[in-house]
């Protein structure tokens, strides 16, 4: 927060707080006691997070003066990059200047290294101070971030923008110009759903202290204008926005002391509904000199919500600091959901597992929902000191939308002190939130540390990449979808809703790069043009499937996948790369150009290079070039129609290669290039609850499934419309060569 709001607004808090201080209501204690318990809901997808080293993000080497107003750092967020797990980018509050910036630290190597840069185009000349940096990715791996500039007449909100990963940003744009002394905390969100009619559109809510009143803008082209601020009424404070998977957003906001409310819109932001009550909270109320037990603390605090969406099931999670229980407790994580968009919440449930009846204080929760739908959630804890001043970082995760939650661990490897290296002027801020960020194969959280006795930035990474799943069954993911989450013909985003990877230095096979948001995927031009001594023969046959032992494994993040032996198998054989020399990305997602070159060379089909390209999307410059032609030369690759073509900016007769490649087609795709006779199951029954006989890939998929090449979720769906994952992918093209009929003959 770059400030604590006016003076009638801290009032009201310490009123609030007392009040509620007197009353008894207690809620059930419903996570520590089902604590690790099954549940029939459970969508299970990995084990327990592998955790990497802690890690500093921040790269100045001041040495502090007596008031730290050049050292200090805090109030920090992270994001990962979608298309690459090792890319992650946060963002913080940084005094080294000797005034306060917001910096923005970026790694490409999981975090063992980072550059720290600055916004370009800020500050400008009559603004003082930066704050509240908020840091997302759209799901085409653009990076936005937003900035609370103040202390001057163009104080308001700003973005840029990184197309590479966070190597290079844009010159801010202001989103909001409000005058001096007018706003305070922005958030940032985006829709990454393809299906989603606001698909891309960017969501920022901040505190117009003029109006007291929290406002909200969208952005229609990445950032770079934006919509007249609309009113969402007060008191004043914290904003969280989400974004649903049908496309309807949901604030939360906090500034009454009494409750967390909420409203929401379903036409983009245009217009949003009144405000209305979410959730009760006992507000925790602490500034300046505090008494905790025994001891003072001299940092403020104060309840602050954050909320997360999972975008299968539209489930919203909200976790926030309670003093409810303060008396015998001390401070409490507290948590709830909704299943309804917002229009009922459960019953506030104490999350941290530390023994009650001990004054041990919880503070700064922070949550994310990965694609598979696991719910992360973190905060700074003091169970470890019996003094109650000392904090490390906790975590706890649950696999069945919040019902039950797995025991809480630490991950700092060292004791923090909030109360030393707080800069002089600012406001006793040691940091009023830390981050979290989650995608299918990795966790990253972000913390102020204090190890080195002053106020640094920490981050750590968990893995999950490698832990397999019992309930697997080759061809398909292992969550089990919610009972709502049945795909339209329409719907075609992955779990992870990631068009292709944007890595520029894969070699055939890999995800391409792109500088631009355009419909469909990126549309750069790749420099690894294959060479005709690339592709085995196109006569040959492949032979029955070999041991892993037959070559070196050369990725990393393949080793326990339950894709491996076919990924290995594959790479063996030059059918699949990886995205760089020592990964290969398994839960990327697959697009068209990288597929068509995986069943040209994985089924051994016929090499065609004609006179001129087949598709005006397709030069003879693109990587999968040779692929793309040989597999329509072949009859197993087509192109779309002059409405899609245009739908999506390209020339007819157009390719879409960078378009992500759904389940469904890719299963089309093997069976043709695999030979396999077509069959319908007798009487026209169904083998997948979501692909009736109407359905288009129907006939092709009954026939892998069939032929044991797929198979479908626990809950009998086959989910056509999702896009492939990369190891997925890996695996249908295996089984369709290994039970090829000649395959099956002695």
């Amino acid at each position: 927060m770059r400030k604590f709001a006016p003076i009638l607004f801290i009032l009201a808090l310490l009123i609030s707080s007392s009040a509620l201080a007197s009353t008894s209501a207690t809620p059930t204690d419903q996570a520590a006691s089902s604590r690790a318990a099954s549940s029939a809901q459970q969508r299970p997808a990995s084990l327990p997070p592998v955790w990497g080293a802690n890690y500093k993000a921040n790269t100045d080497t001041e040495t502090c003066n007596a008031n730290y107003t050049n050292c200090a750092q805090h109030e920090p967020e992270i994001a990962i990059n979608p298309h690459n797990n090792l890319n992650a980018i946060a963002t913080f509050k940084d005094w080294r200047a000797g005034f306060k910036q917001i910096y923005i630290a970026t790694t490409f190597d999981g975090g063992a290294t980072w550059i720290n840069q600055l916004p370009p185009g800020l500050p400008y000349p009559n603004i003082t101070n930066e704050s509240d940096g908020v840091i997302v990715f759209g799901s085409d791996g653009i990076a936005y971030v937003s900035v609370l500039a103040y202390g001057g007449s163009a104080e308001g909100v700003y973005v840029t923008r990184s197309t590479d990963g966070g190597a290079t940003w844009s010159n801010v744009v202001a989103a909001w110009v409000g005058g001096r002394g007018n706003a305070d905390k922005d958030w940032l969100t985006i829709d990454t759903k393809p299906t989603s009619p606001y698909y891309n559109r960017l969501y920022a809510t901040w505190t117009n202290l003029g109006q007291g009143a929290f406002n909200a803008s969208y952005s229609t082209d990445g950032g770079a204008t934006w919509s007249t601020p609309y009113n969402l009424g007060g008191p004043t404070w914290v904003s969280i926005p989400v974004v649903m998977p049908n496309g309807d957003v949901l604030v939360t906001m906090y500034g009454n002391g009494t409750d967390i409310m909420e409203a929401k819109t379903t036409n983009g932001g245009v217009s949003w509904s009144s405000q209305s009550n979410a959730v009760a909270i006992t507000d925790v109320f602490c500034w300046l000199t505090c008494q905790r037990g025994s001891n003072q603390q001299n940092w403020r605090m104060s309840t602050m919500q954050a909320a997360a969406v999972d975008r299968i099931s539209g489930n919203i999670y909200m976790v926030w600091l309670d003093g409810r229980n303060d008396a015998t407790n001390g401070w409490d994580i507290y948590y709830s959901r909704s299943t309804d968009e917002g229009t009922t919440w459960s019953t506030p449930t104490r999350l941290n597992d530390d023994p009650t009846g001990h004054m041990i204080d919880q503070v700064l929760p922070t949550v994310a929902v990965a694609p598979d739908g696991t719910v992360h959630v973190a905060w700074m804890d003091k169970r470890d000191d019996p003094n109650n001043v000392l904090m490390n970082l906790y975590y706890t995760y649950s696999t069945d939308q919040g019902v039950t939650w797995q025991p809480d661990v630490r991950l700092s490897t060292a004791s923090s002190d909030y109360n030393i290296g707080i800069p002089t002027d600012s406001n006793q801020a040691a940091s009023d939130y830390i981050g979290i960020s989650a995608i299918t194969d990795t966790v990253w959280i972000t913390w102020l540390d204090t190890r080195n006795n002053q106020q640094d930035i920490y981050t750590i990474r968990g893995s999950t990449a490698s832990a397999p799943t019992p309930t697997v069954t080759p061809g398909g993911p292992t969550s089990t979808p919610m009972a709502t989450d049945t795909p339209t013909a329409t719907d075609t985003p992955t779990l992870t809703n990631t068009p292709p990877p944007p890595t520029p230095t894969s070699t055939p096979g890999g995800p391409t790069s792109t500088a631009t948001v355009t419909p469909g995927g990126p549309t750069s031009t790749p420099t690894n043009t294959p060479t005709a001594t690339a592709p085995p023969s196109p006569t040959g046959t492949p032979t029955a499937p070999p041991t892993p032992t037959d070559c070196a494994n050369p990725f990393v993040d393949v080793t326990g996948n339950i894709f491996y032996t076919a990924i290995h198998f594959l790479s063996c054989r030059g059918v699949v790369n990886g995205t760089d020399a020592t990964h290969y990305s398994p839960a990327g997602t697959a697009s068209r150009g990288q597929f068509a070159k995986v069943v040209v060379l994985g089924f051994g089909l016929p090499l065609t290079t004609p006179a001129t390209p087949s598709f005006t999307d397709v030069p003879t410059s693109y990587f999968a070039y040779l692929y793309i032609e040989s597999g329509f030369h072949a009859g197993i690759l087509s192109g779309f129609d002059a409405a899609s073509c245009t739908a999506h900016g390209a020339v007819p007769p157009c390719y879409l290669p960078n378009l992500a490649i759904t389940r469904g087609q890719l299963t089309k795709l093997v069976v043709n290039a695999g030979g396999y006779q077509l069959l319908t199951p007798t009487g026209g029954q169904q083998s997948f609850s979501d692909v009736p006989p109407s359905n288009v890939f129907f006939t092709s998929i009954e026939t892998a499934y069939h032929n044991s090449i797929i198979s479908g979720y626990p809950d009998h769906t086959f989910q056509p419309n999702n896009n492939i994952h990369r190891d997925e992918m890996a695996q249908i093209v295996y089984e369709g060569l290994i039970h090829q009929p000649e395959m099956a003959q002695p």
